[in-house]
């Protein structure tokens, strides 16, 4: 998803839809975005056996090292010490 196509499939300028995103959300379209990500992310790292590179495709990032630097910024600790912290009691699929 991206805000070119969703200002296309609402028929108005991307700055347009980026102010009103904005207004409401409280957040830029891609922080918003990536916030989405990151919770799916941390849903996967506790519950599956993914590999972080897989989680990092599942979730629609292309670069794990740009994933694990967006992900430090939001859980303030990597993927792979989120996974350790939150799963010692938790059972795993």
């Amino acid at each position: 998803v991206t805000l070119n196509a969703l200002a296309a499939q609402f028929n108005c300028s991307v700055s347009y839809l980026s102010r009103l995103f904005h207004r409401y959300a409280r957040q830029n379209f891609r922080q918003y975005v990536n916030a989405l990500r990151i919770r799916l992310a941390q849903t996967f790292l506790v519950t599956t056996q993914m590999s972080i590179q897989e989680i990092t495709y599942a979730v629609g990032f292309t670069d794990s090292n740009y994933f694990s630097t967006v992900f430090r910024r939001a859980a303030g600790c990597s993927p792979r010490q989120y996974r350790a912290e939150h799963t010692q009691d938790a059972p795993r699929a």
